[in-house]
């Protein structure tokens, strides 16, 4: 009795080990590493004011030139009284 039980896990381990390798998943494949990118920064000072075209030229030339908005820096009042305030730009170095 003890030796079919001995057996019976014996055979039990070698078809669990065949199934496993049958049914083992690929390897993950790792993300590409790629070179590490440098960027450059630019700070702009920007106040509220009622020329509003000018300042969305000046924020699409600075888009044409590869700088994208990061955020806020300091924000404030300027000295017309108008709300105004530092903006961060960043682009990849060239």
């Amino acid at each position: 009795m003890r030796s079919k039980l001995v057996v019976f896990i014996l055979v039990g381990a070698v078809i669990g080990l065949c199934a496993s390798s049958l049914l083992k998943q690929s390897e993950a494949q790792g993300q590409v590493k790629q070179e590490k990118q440098a960027w450059e920064y630019k700070v702009e000072f920007f106040r509220v004011s009622e020329n509003k075209d000018k300042q969305a030229e000046d924020i699409t030339k600075f888009a044409s030139e590869g700088w994208e908005y990061v955020g806020l820096l300091v924000s404030g009042q300027g000295d017309s009284g108008y709300p105004a305030g530092h903006v961060l730009f960043k682009r990849l170095k060239k």
